[in-house]
């Protein structure tokens, strides 16, 4: 199992581009709950960091597509 460390989790939000709250709604949950994903007080479900990496993965590629064009 692949368990984040708050500092990674923070760092591919920020790698995506999103918000907290928008990084969160990606994975059908809260802006709390991502606050406390990165701060270290819950821990993110090694399913939920999956979900989230090919989730914000996805948006970086459309970012880049809308870049090119």
């Amino acid at each position: 199992m692949n368990k984040a460390k708050p500092s990674e989790i923070r760092a591919a939000r920020e790698a995506a581009g999103l918000t907290q709250e928008a990084a969160g709604a990606l994975i059908h949950g809260s802006r709390r709950a991502w606050q406390d994903y990165e701060s270290g007080a819950r821990k993110m479900h090694p399913g939920l960091w999956e979900l989230f990496q090919a989730k914000a993965q996805a948006c970086r590629a459309g970012r880049q597509e809308d870049s090119a064009a």
